[in-house]
């Protein structure tokens, strides 16, 4: 992938080309001790695949049951889905999975849509730089996506997207669509394992950072209406609680 990802930074028009790749799937977690990050990948998984429901409680006292390990390591894994939003804790009470309701759905959306619709009206003015962090950080994003590395895919594709937003040159508008992106990480995740395609992802994302690139402001902000409107689409159709 790192020869396709010099070929998506210098195609002969200077914008992104499309790589030989495979389509992510995602695998079962392969065993291993219970670290931390092991853990965490793995309640990651059990709600992806329902075992764990949004909203269910997660305490560490089941946690340390099911997976044999001690206090401190159980922690340290909550400490990491707490971070990333996976699950939700309040002090003094245990930890629950995150859940949304269909109106912060929709706030969300309508968040990334005026920052990201925003970023695309002005792709025209942003700075050299700006689009050569693009451009990386699309590369970053298929050769995660091809390697099939979830964890890493999923921020990844966080940066991306408040690359995107850097062409504006705002700082605070970055901060902002950083913490949206952090904020609907399960969100994404449940949407990807239920459409279990990530070859139309990919391409979605590919087609917008060429029109961003190019710049074409009218192209890339249909592209990125297109792109949420999809994603709320998901949302309501697959997600228990949104529709």
């Amino acid at each position: 992938m790192a020869g396709d990802s010099q070929k998506m930074l210098n195609g002969p028009d200077g914008r992104i080309q499309v790589p030989r790749r495979v389509a992510a799937k995602r695998e079962s977690l392969a065993e291993g001790p219970p670290a931390p990050q092991f853990i965490a990948d793995t309640l990651k998984h059990l709600i992806l695949v329902g075992e764990l429901s949004l909203g269910t409680p997660v305490t560490e006292k089941w946690m340390t049951e099911r997976f044999q390990a001690s206090r401190t390591t159980v922690r340290e894994a909550l400490n990491l889905l707490v971070a990333e939003r996976y699950l939700d804790q309040k002090p003094y009470k245990s930890a629950r999975v995150r859940s949304y309701s269909p109106g912060e759905v929709a706030d969300i959306l309508e968040a990334r849509r005026l920052l990201e619709g925003f970023a695309a009206d002005r792709c025209a003015d942003a700075t050299e730089v700006a689009r050569a962090e693009l451009r990386a950080s699309f590369a970053k994003y298929a050769s995660e996506i091809s390697a099939q590395q979830q964890n890493s895919a999923a921020m990844a594709h966080v940066d991306l997207h408040v690359a995107i937003v850097g062409l504006t040159g705002n700082r605070e508008l970055v901060l902002a669509e950083h913490d949206l992106m952090i904020g609907s990480l399960l969100l994404i995740d449940l949407i990807n394992w239920h459409l279990r395609d990530s070859e139309k992802m990919y391409m979605e994302h590919l087609r917008l950072v060429n029109a961003l690139l190019e710049p074409d402001p009218e192209e890339a902000r249909r592209l990125t209406d297109a792109h949420l409107d999809m994603v709320l689409d998901a949302a309501h159709k697959r997600l228990p609680g949104t529709g």
